[in-house]
C-alpha cells in the first residue's frame, strides 16, 4: 500500500486533515485433496482506494474538537481463505463519521476524550433470490453502529498512570438484506434458504457495553508492572424471541505487564 496525508493551517486556530490511501490486496487459497473431495486452487486481487478527512478547531493548547470522515475495505479474502462465491465477489466497503472533543487538564497530567461515531458498511456481502445458486455474493447488504466512546488517561503521581476507555453503541441495526421484519417485530423469511442476519435486527457480536481500564507502576527507575481488565456486555440480537437461547455472552479478560530497561536503549518486556 501507498498513502499520503497532509495537515494544513487553515487559520489561527482551524485545521484540515487530508489523506489518500492506496491498497493492493492479492491472495491464493489452496484446499487439498481429502477423501474423495478434489483439490481446490481460488485467488482473488483488488486494487482499493481509501480516503481521510478531517477538520480541527483548536481555541487553546489545552482543548481541541474535530470532525472526521472516512473510508475503509473489507476483501473477501478477510479471513485468510475464499470459498467459491466470495473467490468472485469485490470488497465491501465502509464509511466511518465522528464528532469529537479533547482537553489536557493539571499541567498534562489528565487527559480526557469523548466522540461521537457513526459507522456503515454499504456493501455487505449477501445472497438474495436472485443469486442463491449463482457464483458470487452479491453486494446488497448494509448495516451501521452508532455510538459514544470516551477515554480518560491520567497520572495519579510520577510513577502510578492509569487509563480508561469505554464504548456505549445503543443504535445498531442491519438495514439491508433479504429478510424482512413486520410490524409487529416478527421476520418473515423472504427465502428460507438464505444466509446471514435479517434486517431490522441488531447485528451479533456488537456489544452495548464495552470497556478497558489499564494502569501502570514505576517500582524503581528500571522496572515497571502493569495490569489491566477488558470488558464486553452480553449482546442477543434484537428479533430474536424471548424465549431463543441464542446470544453472546459478556466476558472479561486480564492483562499483567512487567517491563525492566536494562539500558537506555534496550528494555525487556513480558
Amino acid at each position: 500500500g501507498l498513502y499520503a496525508q497532509d495537515l494544513v493551517q487553515l487559520a489561527p486556530h482551524w485545521k484540515v486533515l487530508l489523506g489518500l490511501r492506496w491498497d493492493k490486496f492479492s491472495g491464493d487459497y489452496n484446499t487439498p485433496q481429502i477423501g474423495t473431495t478434489a483439490p481446490t486452487h481460488r485467488a482473488r486481487s483488488d486494487s482499493l482506494w481509501s480516503k481521510r478527512f478531517g477538520l480541527l478547531y483548536q481555541p487553546s493548547a489545552f482543548s481541541s474538537f474535530h470532525f472526521s470522515y472516512g473510508t475503509s475495505f473489507n476483501t473477501s479474502g478477510d479471513a485468510y481463505q475464499y470459498d467459491a462465491l466470495g473467490t468472485n465477489t469485490p470488497p465491501e466497503g465502509s464509511v466511518n463519521y465522528e464528532l469529537g472533543s479533547k482537553l489536557d487538564l493539571a499541567d498534562g497530567n489528565l487527559s480526557l476524550r469523548a466522540a461521537l461515531f457513526h459507522s456503515i458498511k454499504t456493501n455487505e456481502r449477501n445472497r438474495d433470490s436472485e443469486t442463491v445458486n449463482a457464483t458470487n455474493y452479491v453486494l446488497s447488504g448494509e448495516r451501521h453502529a452508532a455510538g459514544l466512546e470516551f477515554d480518560i488517561a491520567g497520572r495519579i503521581n510520577k510513577q502510578w498512570e492509569v487509563f480508561l476507555s469505554y464504548a456505549w453503541i445503543p443504535d445498531a441495526k442491519v438495514d439491508k438484506g433479504a429478510d424482512q421484519i413486520n410490524g409487529a417485530g416478527i421476520v418473515t423469511c423472504v427465502n428460507c434458504s438464505l444466509q446471514g442476519e435479517p434486517v431490522g435486527v441488531r447485528p451479533v457480536l456488537i456489544p452495548r457495553h464495552s470497556g478497558t481500564v489499564w494502569t501502570t507502576y514505576q517500582l524503581t527507575p528500571r522496572l515497571r508492572v502493569g495490569g489491566g481488565v477488558n470488558a464486553r456486555s452480553s449482546d442477543k440480537p434484537v428479533g430474536l424471541a424471548a424465549t431463543s437461547p441464542l446470544k453472546a455472552p459478556g466476558f472479561v479478560t486480564y492483562d499483567l505487564m512487567g517491563e525492566y530497561q536494562m539500558l537506555a536503549d534496550v528494555a525487556f518486556k513480558l
